[in-house]
Protein backbone atom coordinates (compact mmCIF):
# COMPACT_ATOMS: atom_id res chain seq x y z
CA UNK A 1 0.00 0.00 0.00
CA UNK A 2 2.68 2.28 0.69
CA UNK A 3 4.68 2.03 -2.71
CA UNK A 4 0.88 2.74 -4.10
CA UNK A 5 1.17 5.87 -1.99
CA UNK A 6 4.38 6.80 -2.96
CA UNK A 7 3.91 5.99 -7.09
CA UNK A 8 1.12 8.32 -6.55
CA UNK A 9 2.67 10.73 -4.89
CA UNK A 10 5.57 11.13 -7.75
CA UNK A 11 3.00 10.56 -10.31
CA UNK A 12 1.57 13.94 -8.95
CA UNK A 13 4.90 15.33 -8.47
CA UNK A 14 5.35 14.90 -12.48
CA UNK A 15 2.33 16.08 -13.53
CA UNK A 16 2.27 19.38 -11.86
CA UNK A 17 5.74 19.98 -13.16
CA UNK A 18 4.10 19.25 -16.48
CA UNK A 19 1.09 21.76 -15.66
CA UNK A 20 3.91 24.20 -14.83
CA UNK A 21 5.64 23.77 -17.69
CA UNK A 22 2.55 23.53 -20.47
CA UNK A 23 0.74 25.85 -18.42
CA UNK A 24 0.50 28.64 -21.62
CA UNK A 25 0.02 26.37 -23.91
CA UNK A 26 -2.90 24.64 -22.41
CA UNK A 27 -4.56 28.07 -21.41
CA UNK A 28 -4.71 29.19 -25.35
CA UNK A 29 -5.71 25.78 -26.38
CA UNK A 30 -8.65 26.29 -24.38
CA UNK A 31 -9.07 29.83 -25.08
CA UNK A 32 -9.43 29.02 -28.97
CA UNK A 33 -12.40 26.13 -27.70
CA UNK A 34 -14.08 28.84 -25.60
CA UNK A 35 -13.13 32.21 -27.11
CA UNK A 36 -13.73 33.69 -23.64
CA UNK A 37 -10.54 34.19 -20.99
CA UNK A 38 -12.27 33.31 -17.66
CA UNK A 39 -13.62 30.24 -19.17
CA UNK A 40 -10.36 29.33 -19.88
CA UNK A 41 -8.87 29.09 -16.71
CA UNK A 42 -12.20 27.28 -15.77
CA UNK A 43 -11.13 24.35 -18.08
CA UNK A 44 -7.64 24.88 -17.19
CA UNK A 45 -8.55 24.16 -13.63
CA UNK A 46 -10.84 21.51 -14.13
CA UNK A 47 -7.75 19.79 -16.43
CA UNK A 48 -5.17 20.05 -13.22
CA UNK A 49 -7.84 18.95 -10.89
CA UNK A 50 -8.71 15.75 -13.32
CA UNK A 51 -5.23 15.34 -13.80
CA UNK A 52 -4.08 14.88 -10.58
CA UNK A 53 -7.24 13.14 -8.78
CA UNK A 54 -6.35 10.43 -11.74
CA UNK A 55 -3.36 10.25 -11.47
CA UNK A 56 -2.60 6.91 -10.20
CA UNK A 57 -5.28 5.63 -13.85
CA UNK A 58 -2.30 7.39 -15.66
CA UNK A 59 0.40 5.18 -15.04
CA UNK A 60 3.58 6.31 -17.37
CA UNK A 61 2.55 8.45 -19.22
CA UNK A 62 3.84 8.67 -22.65
CA UNK A 63 3.09 12.23 -23.64
CA UNK A 64 1.99 15.12 -21.01
CA UNK A 65 1.02 17.17 -23.84
CA UNK A 66 -1.41 15.00 -25.77
CA UNK A 67 -3.02 13.79 -22.05
CA UNK A 68 -3.43 17.28 -20.54
CA UNK A 69 -4.52 18.64 -24.29
CA UNK A 70 -7.27 15.84 -24.79
CA UNK A 71 -8.83 16.63 -21.14
CA UNK A 72 -8.67 20.18 -21.50
CA UNK A 73 -10.83 19.76 -25.34
CA UNK A 74 -13.11 17.47 -23.25
CA UNK A 75 -13.74 20.16 -20.52
CA UNK A 76 -14.16 22.57 -23.01
CA UNK A 77 -16.33 20.75 -24.76
CA UNK A 78 -18.85 19.79 -22.07
CA UNK A 79 -18.81 23.51 -20.82
CA UNK A 80 -19.42 24.64 -23.86
CA UNK A 81 -22.35 21.86 -24.23
CA UNK A 82 -23.80 22.68 -21.22
CA UNK A 83 -24.07 26.34 -21.77
CA UNK A 84 -25.54 25.09 -25.47
CA UNK A 85 -23.60 27.65 -26.81
CA UNK A 86 -23.74 26.64 -30.34
CA UNK A 87 -21.77 29.58 -31.99
CA UNK A 88 -18.89 28.94 -30.38
CA UNK A 89 -19.00 24.57 -31.55
CA UNK A 90 -16.07 23.93 -33.61
CA UNK A 91 -16.61 21.28 -36.37
CA UNK A 92 -15.01 17.95 -36.04
CA UNK A 93 -11.92 18.69 -38.73
CA UNK A 94 -11.82 22.34 -37.32
CA UNK A 95 -10.83 20.66 -33.95
CA UNK A 96 -8.47 18.49 -35.25
CA UNK A 97 -6.44 21.18 -37.33
CA UNK A 98 -6.94 22.85 -34.12
CA UNK A 99 -5.03 20.20 -32.25
CA UNK A 100 -2.08 19.47 -34.99
CA UNK A 101 -1.23 23.32 -34.74
CA UNK A 102 -1.12 23.12 -30.94
CA UNK A 103 1.09 19.87 -30.45
CA UNK A 104 3.48 21.71 -33.16
CA UNK A 105 4.15 24.32 -30.68
CA UNK A 106 2.83 22.60 -27.60
CA UNK A 107 6.82 21.84 -26.01
CA UNK A 108 7.38 25.05 -23.41
CA UNK A 109 11.09 24.01 -24.83
CA UNK A 110 10.86 24.06 -28.40
CA UNK A 111 10.56 27.81 -28.32
CA UNK A 112 11.58 31.18 -26.60
CA UNK A 113 10.34 34.60 -26.73
CA UNK A 114 13.07 36.15 -27.57
CA UNK A 115 12.89 34.23 -30.82
CA UNK A 116 9.32 34.69 -31.58
CA UNK A 117 10.25 38.53 -31.24
CA UNK A 118 13.35 38.30 -33.27
CA UNK A 119 11.17 36.08 -36.08
CA UNK A 120 8.73 38.74 -36.02
CA UNK A 121 11.24 41.34 -36.52
CA UNK A 122 12.57 39.36 -39.56
CA UNK A 123 8.94 39.89 -40.77
CA UNK A 124 7.49 42.76 -43.40
CA UNK A 125 6.24 45.41 -41.75
CA UNK A 126 2.83 44.83 -43.74
CA UNK A 127 2.85 41.34 -42.21
CA UNK A 128 3.64 42.75 -38.64
CA UNK A 129 1.34 45.50 -38.90
CA UNK A 130 -1.36 42.92 -39.65
CA UNK A 131 -0.18 40.34 -36.93
CA UNK A 132 -0.22 43.15 -34.44
CA UNK A 133 -4.04 43.97 -35.36
CA UNK A 134 -5.73 40.43 -35.30
CA UNK A 135 -3.14 38.95 -32.13
CA UNK A 136 -2.76 42.20 -30.35
CA UNK A 137 -5.58 44.30 -31.03
CA UNK A 138 -7.66 41.23 -31.31
CA UNK A 139 -9.20 42.37 -34.11
CA UNK A 140 -11.27 40.21 -36.73
CA UNK A 141 -9.85 39.39 -39.89
CA UNK A 142 -13.09 41.76 -41.09
CA UNK A 143 -11.87 44.92 -39.12
CA UNK A 144 -8.54 44.24 -40.28
CA UNK A 145 -9.75 44.16 -43.78
CA UNK A 146 -11.95 47.13 -43.30
CA UNK A 147 -9.27 48.97 -41.48
CA UNK A 148 -6.42 48.27 -44.13
CA UNK A 149 -9.01 48.66 -47.50
CA UNK A 150 -8.47 45.43 -48.05
CA UNK A 151 -10.43 41.83 -48.79
CA UNK A 152 -10.43 40.15 -45.75
CA UNK A 153 -9.42 37.04 -48.23
CA UNK A 154 -5.99 38.84 -48.45
CA UNK A 155 -5.68 39.31 -45.06
CA UNK A 156 -6.58 35.70 -44.27
CA UNK A 157 -3.96 34.78 -46.57
CA UNK A 158 -1.32 37.48 -45.29
CA UNK A 159 -2.32 35.91 -41.59
CA UNK A 160 -1.59 32.37 -42.72
CA UNK A 161 1.77 33.61 -44.76
CA UNK A 162 2.88 35.21 -41.42
CA UNK A 163 2.23 32.12 -39.10
CA UNK A 164 4.34 29.73 -41.64
CA UNK A 165 7.06 31.91 -42.01
CA UNK A 166 6.88 32.26 -38.35
CA UNK A 167 7.12 28.54 -37.72
CA UNK A 168 9.93 28.21 -39.83
CA UNK A 169 11.67 31.02 -38.12
CA UNK A 170 11.58 29.57 -34.84
CA UNK A 171 12.66 25.68 -36.03
CA UNK A 172 15.56 27.47 -37.78
CA UNK A 173 16.16 28.97 -34.27
CA UNK A 174 15.92 26.08 -32.40
CA UNK A 175 17.81 23.88 -35.15
CA UNK A 176 20.59 26.85 -34.34
CA UNK A 177 20.02 26.90 -30.29
CA UNK A 178 20.96 22.91 -30.74
CA UNK A 179 24.20 23.52 -32.20
CA UNK A 180 25.74 26.11 -30.18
Amino acid sequence: MEEESSATSQQREYLTKQLVLHHRALLAYAYVLVLDHHKAEDVLQETAVTLLRRAAEFGEVQSFWLLAREITRRHALDLLKKERNAAHRLSDPTLTALDAGFDQVSDPERWKVDDLLQCIAKLPVAWQQVLRMRYWMRMSVGQIAARLNRSAGSVSVTLNRTRVRLADCLRRARRLGELA
